[in-house]
């Protein structure tokens, strides 16, 4: 298991050096971790299964069709509610766009990166997002593939796709109601991951402030000093506990680059 996650670090790392509007410098970089990640993949079997799993989907999956959605609407929602079943169907999306993005990562076959393309700009053109934070940190695959294939995504499709992520960030930003539990509880975690890591992909600085900032609100005003979330008293739910750490360790190494120290 340690293999798997050092994979999945790596990968993670990779997003935040991979927009094609960076510095010499810090494109070199990501051509490094993309080398470390191909020999992390060619020289240890655990993480080579792993990856031979995600390109097998990405093969299977690349002349498929994208299924955006104008909203994505699953929080709250009955199982038999047809917006959420809508919305089920077009996330499947997202496991083809997390596989995608990985093979493209480790093997540089343009054919990964030009089905990734096709599939965000489509989302980038249908999707209207609606600040619901739990609806929205299902994109988390999409918003990492964008930032392990930027490279093969034109000037102004590149704009398009900012300027959507943008949009997203924004409604997450406006969303936030003070004096309601969800400004702190597992809703504000996935909001926080929603703002960092696309503020990573598109190297804004504001945003990567604004998450950076609010990771560390998050933390004083969620976790009691016994590592007990608010959300484990709330619900009395070890599932809900988790699911309010799982984004903000993600949020964690996203931002270690740029802010380390946020795991101590």
């Amino acid at each position: 298991m340690k293999l798997l996650h050092i994979l999945g670090l790596t990968l993670v790392g990779t997003l935040l050096l991979g927009h094609p509007l960076r510095a010499s410098n810090q494109m070199s970089a990501a051509e490094s971790q993309r080398a470390r990640l191909a020999a992390l993949v060619a020289t240890h079997p655990e993480a080579a299964k792993l990856f031979s799993k995600y390109q097998r989907q990405a093969d299977a999956a690349l002349t498929d069709a994208p299924h955006p959605v104008r909203e994505i609407v699953t929080a709250g929602k009955l199982a038999s509610d047809p917006a959420k079943i809508e919305s089920r169907a077009a996330l499947e999306d997202m496991g083809k766009l997390a596989a995608f993005g990985y093979a493209y990562a480790v093997t540089t076959n343009t054919a990964y990166a030009t089905a990734a393309k096709r599939m965000i700009l489509a989302w980038a053109q249908v999707n209207q997002p609606t600040g619901r934070p739990i609806d929205e940190t299902k994109l988390e695959p999409l918003f990492v593939a964008y930032g392990l294939t930027a490279d093969a995504f034109s000037p102004a499709e590149t704009e398009t796709v900012a300027a959507w992520l943008r949009l997203v960030a924004r409604q997450e930003q406006a969303q936030v109601r003070p004096e309601s539990d969800t400004s702190f509880n597992n809703w504000n975690s996935h909001r926080l991951k929603i703002i960092g890591l696309i503020g990573c992909v598109l190297d804004d600085s504001n945003l990567v402030a604004s998450a950076t900032s609010g990771f560390k609100t998050q933390i004083t005003r969620n976790l009691r000093p016994d590592g007990s979330s608010f959300d484990f008293h709330e619900r009395d739910a070890l599932h809900y506990h988790c699911y309010d750490l799982e984004p903000l360790l993600t949020l964690a190494i996203a931002l270690d680059s740029r802010t380390p120290g946020l795991y101590d």
